[in-house]
């Protein structure tokens, strides 16, 4: 979930804590990131939250001053919908040798997926499938080494729809 705001002018900003919540109640702080102290320009800040909840979240900002008096934002709320903002993370992109990992989240509860691994003139190297967990997520391990050095295509597919990668192999 990626977090932006833009300040107009800043007085004495030490810094932003950005904080989130299940309930709208009880904030937990995610990050600090530093303020630009006094300042007559606009400044765009962005974070990008990772780990965001399934469901509905709830987001503030609590600025800081350098002699530590605060103020809050007003709250925002985020509604992420399990299996409408699929994630995917292929690592390490280039690989040389070991473990190709793949990180699926956001996917549906027990949702199966397809992944098929094929060289660039569509010649399937491999095929797998795999079901999300409780959460929609799942990290894949993969064997890299048997992989001649070249380009691959990952696609992950899910009924009708498909995302695609590419991965290198050195």
């Amino acid at each position: 979930m990626e977090l932006k705001w833009v300040t107009a002018s800043e007085l004495n900003n030490d810094y932003f804590t950005v904080e989130r919540s299940v309930d709208g109640v009880e904030f937990a702080e995610l990050v600090r990131i530093n303020g630009q102290g006094t300042i007559q320009s606009e400044t765009t800040y962005q974070y990008l939250d990772e780990q965001p909840l399934i469901g509905r979240s709830y987001y503030r900002l609590k600025q800081t001053d350098f002699d530590k008096k605060f103020s809050y934002s007003k709250v925002v709320v985020v509604e992420l919908v399990p299996g409408q903002n699929p994630k995917i993370e292929i690592y390490p992109n280039p690989v040389t040798t070991g473990n190709l990992t793949i990180n699926l989240e956001g996917y549906n509860p027990k949702e199966n997926i397809e992944i098929r691994l094929t060289d660039t003139i569509g010649r399937q190297i491999s095929r797998l499938t795999e079901t999300m967990n409780d959460s929609g997520s799942k990290k894949i391990e993969i064997l890299s080494t048997g992989l001649a050095p070249g380009v691959y295509i990952i696609t992950i597919s899910r009924g009708w729809s498909k995302s695609f990668s590419r991965l290198v192999v050195r």
